[in-house]
């Protein structure tokens, strides 16, 4: 079987659906599945020419009520997909990570059978990202009803794309119901939460960290974006930490790195928050294992719910304690089972009680890690998982057979 991966996103970075996409090529090329991943990355390379153009065919779009181009992301969508152009028939199925692109393929290719994974839905990233927006120029947008345009368009795409898949996976059961509340009948949703390579984890966490900081610590890897709710966590840290000798390490970066650096150096703690910016995936493993626990203080903003967490995960199948927000797949990584020390979302007091109770567990070694291991390899493995969405393509190819 031959596969086509298609995504906006880059393999390279941080975060949910880069991890997904690194996963997913390990798994399938370990099952003898020829795949060929073309992410964002080569979409720019392939098309550098065009990139100075697309400016001025997203305004004129926009004004003359074009079908797909009043978007970035649709624009971003396009030109991806001249980067597997014409080579569609050579592949068995396509397996979309963005409803933008599934729509775009189902267009120019009726024929294609395509798999789509629903890591969340655009619409309410976009709303998440509308709390950002300060100034004139956002006050302006709203007024002239700008935002509830593109929203709309948003909302009108994706919806269209995820209906022209014909099987979608879900990464959690909160976004399969949304799904189904789009219109997808529920024989065509999966769920296949998140999952990862212990074997390769466990691997990659013996190497020696670069980054030199001394021991003990928290980490947080997370994007400094409104859902990841960061702030709650270096909130409760500085409230708790006192003149403890630890830090907490936050590997990653984003809109929200200002506003939580400006709450650190206002508080008398603050340098023991440790800003380490983006860091390789390649990297984390050996930062989480000396850890004493991530943090993981997801809150919902506009929609968006975390899904089942790649960083959550991987601290478990070290053996490393997580306290997480009790939402989403969050709690699914959980299952009620206590592994994860799970917390209200932005409660700050409870953060801080779970803080105290692991630094002390740390310090008398009393932290159960191999129940924390077992948990992720029993339920959350990459192979087992591998063969979830393995089974979803042979379904698909046989119900297009003719």
């Amino acid at each position: 079987m031959r596969v086509l991966v298609p995504t906006i996103a880059n393999r390279g970075w941080m975060g949910g659906v880069p991890a997904y996409l690194r996963n997913l090529e390990r798994s399938l090329l370990q099952f003898g599945i020829e795949i060929r991943v073309v992410d964002g990355a080569a979409a720019e390379q392939k098309n550098a020419g065009v990139l100075l153009r697309k400016y001025s065919r997203h305004m004129l779009d926009v004004y003359s009520h074009g079908r797909c181009g009043s978007l970035m992301i649709m624009q971003s969508a396009r030109l991806l997909c001249r980067a597997f152009e014409h080579k569609i028939h050579e592949y068995d199925l396509v397996h979309a990570q963005d409803p933008f692109v599934a729509l775009l393929v189902r267009q120019k290719y009726p024929e294609a059978i395509i798999i789509l994974t629903i890591h969340g839905l655009n619409y309410e990233h976009m709303l998440e990202s509308l709390t950002l927006r300060r100034g004139w120029k956002p006050l302006i947008k709203r007024a002239i009803g700008y935002d509830s345009f593109i929203l709309k368009r948003v909302r009108s795409y994706e919806r269209e794309g995820i209906l022209s898949a014909d099987h979608l996976v879900s990464v959690d059961t909160n976004y399969a119901s949304k799904v189904i509340g789009l219109g997808v009948p529920t024989s065509r949703v999966s769920v296949i939460h998140n999952a990862v390579d212990v074997r390769f984890l466990q691997t990659l966490s013996e190497r020696t960290s670069i980054f030199g900081v001394s021991k003990p610590y928290f980490l947080m890897l997370r994007r400094l974006a409104p859902k990841n709710g960061v702030q709650y966590g270096v909130r409760a840290f500085l409230s708790w930490v006192g003149d403890r000798d630890i830090r907490l390490l936050i590997a990653g970066d984003g809109p929200l790195r200002e506003q939580i650096n400006s709450e650190c150096l206002s508080h008398r703690s603050g340098n023991k928050v440790v800003f380490l910016g983006e860091v390789s995936p390649e990297l984390t493993p050996a930062l989480i294992k000396e850890s004493i626990a991530t943090l993981v203080p997801s809150i919902p903003v506009g929609g968006v719910i975390e899904a089942t967490s790649f960083a959550a995960l991987e601290s478990l199948a070290l053996g490393v304690p997580v306290i997480a927000s009790d939402i989403g797949g969050l709690s699914e990584i959980d299952g009620g089972k206590n592994i994860v020390n799970l917390v209200p979302p932005a409660s700050v007091e409870h953060i801080v009680v779970e803080l105290e109770k692991l630094y002390w567990d740390y310090q008398k070694g009393t932290i159960d890690r191999d129940s924390k291991r077992r948990h992720v390899v029993e339920n959350f493995d990459s192979k087992i998982w591998g063969e979830k969405v393995l089974e979803v393509y042979k379904k698909a190819v046989a119900l297009k057979a003719p």
